[in-house]
C-alpha cells in the first residue's frame, strides 16, 4: 500500500526475571587469553577493542562496557516464533507458513512451505499483491515478498548489571563436565524499546492484544539459555498512541483498522478481512496536525479489554489455508 492510514505506537518496556544474554557475535574468545575471560558477552555498541579490553580488564570496571543494548531483532524473531506455533495450535489445517522449510527442486509448494521462497523467485515477486499471497504472520512481519507492518526498535538499557554466568556441558555417556563455559549477562536488566505497526488491521491489533498477556506472564524468554533458566522476562505496554493519516478516523473515540477505512475495491486487492465494529477506545490528548491526527491512549489496560476480542478463533477459522491460498495463486503447481 502506498499510502499511510493509521498507525498504533507502542513505548514497551522489557524486564528480565532472571540472567539475560544476547550474545555479541564480534567476540570471540582467544584461548591464550587464560579462564578468567568468558566465552561470550552480552552485545553491545562499543567498539571491537573496548570490549575486549572491558573483558579483559582487572580493574573494578570488569565487564562493564557502557553501550549494552536490546537488539530489536531478537525481540522480533522471539515474538514472531511464538506466535507461529500458538496460531497453529488453533488450526485444523496449515494456515501459517514455517520460514525454515523451503519448497524442493521441481516440486509443488508443500502447504507449510515458506511464504518467502513460495512468493518470490529470484529477486521479484511472483504474485502482483504480495500481501494478499502471505500467511497471517508474514502479513504482520513481513517476508521477503512483502513488507513488515511492525517495526520494532534497539532497545536502551535502563537498568543492569554485568555479571559472569558460569556453565559446564555434561556427557551424556559418563555424566561428567566435558567443556566449561563462561558468559557475561546481564542481572536486573530493564530495557526500553518502540513498537509501530503501520496500517492494520483490526485483527492484528487484537492479535497484539493476546501477545501482550503471553508477555505480561513471561510466557515469551529472550536469548541464549532458555533451556537453562536464562532469558525469563516480561513485557508491558507503558504508553500507547494511535495515529491517523489525512482524515481523523479516531475523533469519536473509535479505533478503525484499513477494513473499516478502505472502500470495497481496496479492500478486495489486499484482501482483508470483512469490517467490524470498531472497539470504543478513551482517548487522554489528541494532536492535530495537517496529515496527521494521534491520539493517547488513556487507560492501556482498558485499551488491550477493548481490542482482543477483534481476534477470536472464530475469525481465525475464517483465514483460508496456505494449500488452498496457493491453489487460488497458482503456487499449487511444480515450484
Amino acid at each position: 500500500m502506498r499510502r499511510a492510514v493509521n498507525e498504533l505506537e507502542l513505548t514497551v518496556r522489557i524486564r528480565a526475571d532472571s540472567y539475560l544474554l544476547i550474545k555479541d557475535g564480534r567476540y570471540q574468545k582467544d584461548k591464550a587469553w587464560g579462564a578468567e575471560v568468558p566465552s561470550a558477552v552480552f552485545i553491545s555498541r562499543s567498539p571491537k577493542d573496548v570490549v575486549v579490553e572491558a573483558m579483559r580488564s582487572d580493574r573494578g570496571e570488569k565487564y562493564n562496557c557502557p553501550d549494552y543494548y536490546l537488539p530489536g531483532g531478537s525481540v522480533r524473531g522471539a515474538w514472531r516464533a511464538h506466535l507461529e506455533k500458538v496460531l497453529r495450535s488453533l488450526e485444523g489445517g496449515p494456515t501459517v507458513c514455517d520460514p525454515l522449510i523451503q519448497p524442493k527442486q521441481g516440486a509443488a509448494a508443500g502447504p507449510q512451505d515458506s511464504c518467502s521462497a513460495v512468493l518470490v523467485s529470484g529477486d521479484e515477486p511472483q504474485v502482483p499483491v504480495p500481501y494478499k499471497a502471505s500467511c497471517p504472520v508474514c502479513r504482520l512481519f513481513g517476508n521477503t515478498a512483502t513488507a513488515s507492518r511492525i517495526y520494532i526498535s534497539d532497545g536502551r538499557k535502563d537498568k543492569g548489571t554485568a555479571v559472569r554466568i558460569d556453565n559446564v556441558a555434561i556427557s551424556r555417556q559418563t555424566g561428567t563436565a566435558i567443556s566449561p563455559f563462561s558468559a557475561v549477562g546481564l542481572k536486573g536488566a530493564e530495557f526500553e524499546l518502540t513498537v509501530r505497526l503501520r496500517n492494520f488491521e483490526l485483527w492484528q491489533v487484537g492479535l497484539l492484544g493476546h501477545l501482550f498477556d503471553d508477555l505480561g506472564k513471561g510466557r515469551v524468554p529472550l536469548g541464549y539459555g532458555k533451556n537453562k533458566g536464562l532469558g525469563r522476562v516480561t513485557a508491558a505496554a507503558e504508553r500507547i498512541q494511535v495515529t491517523f493519516f489525512g482524515q481523523d478516523h479516531g475523533a469519536e473515540g473509535e479505533l478503525k483498522g484499513l477494513a473499516e477505512v478502505l472502500g470495497e475495491e481496496e479492500r478486495k486487492k489486499y484482501d482483508l478481512r470483512d469490517p467490524m465494529p470498531p472497539p470504543t477506545v478513551r482517548y487522554r490528548v489528541s494532536q492535530p496536525s495537517l496529515w496527521r491526527f494521534t491520539h493517547e491512549v488513556a487507560d492501556n489496560a482498558g485499551f488491550w479489554n477493548a481490542v482482543k476480542p477483534c481476534f477470536t478463533k472464530e475469525l481465525w477459522g475464517k483465514f483460508p489455508k496456505l494449500a488452498e491460498r496457493r491453489r487460488e495463486d497458482g503456487h499449487g503447481q511444480s515450484h
